[in-house]
Parts: C-alpha cells; sequence; structure tokens
C-alpha cells in the first residue's frame, strides 16, 4: 500500500469516528445547542476538506450523514438533513482554501 492510500484509510478512520462522535452529541438528551453544532460541523469538514481535498464530498457525507442518520433512526428527525448541507459547506471551503490559499502561497 502506498503513502496516499494509508493517509486516505487514516483520515477516513478519524472523519467516520468525528462523524459518529457529533452525532452522539446531537443526540444526546440534554443537548440542544444548534449553534455550537454548526460550527462543530463547519470546522470538522473544514479540516478534513484542507488535508484531503480531491475526497471533500466523502468528508460532508461522513460526518452530516452520520448525524442525519442517527437522528432519523433515534427520534425520526428529519429537520437534521441540514447538517448534511453545512457539512458540504464545510468541506468544500476546506478544499477551496486549499486550492486557493495554500497553494498560491508556495509560488
Amino acid at each position: 500500500m502506498n503513502k496516499s492510500a494509508i493517509k486516505f484509510w487514516i483520515v477516513f478512520l478519524v472523519a467516520s469516528i468525528v462523524g459518529f462522535l457529533l452525532a452522539r452529541l446531537d443526540t444526546a438528551e440534554n443537548w440542544d445547542d444548534t449553534g455550537i453544532m454548526v460550527v462543530a460541523i463547519l470546522l470538522s469538514t473544514f479540516l478534513f476538506g484542507v488535508i484531503l481535498s480531491k475526497y471533500a464530498w466523502l468528508w460532508a457525507l461522513l460526518i452530516g450523514g452520520a448525524i442525519f442518520c442517527l437522528n432519523v433512526f433515534q427520534s425520526g428527525n428529519y429537520g437534521s438533513s441540514v447538517a448534511i448541507l453545512f457539512a458540504f459547506t464545510g468541506s468544500y471551503a476546506g478544499s477551496l482554501f486549499r486550492k486557493f490559499i495554500l497553494t498560491s502561497s508556495k509560488k
């Protein structure tokens, strides 16, 4: 296995864990702070988008999708589908940041 494949699988595993942890936090019984959850989704997906921008769509689905699925299975809350939109926004913002800011500073 080459270095890029190992990096992908490590980032995939970490993103899956982050998605699961955010989903568990969002569905916690005493948790009701949407603003903090939105910031957590945006920041985490932004970071994954910067790390591996080629797979920005995957990071958004792993994190936003985990939150949506757990909310639907536990409480039938389909309103949490907005988490996927925030996840895509953060992930592609990170991808664009890497493309335009980080690569332009290296030139």
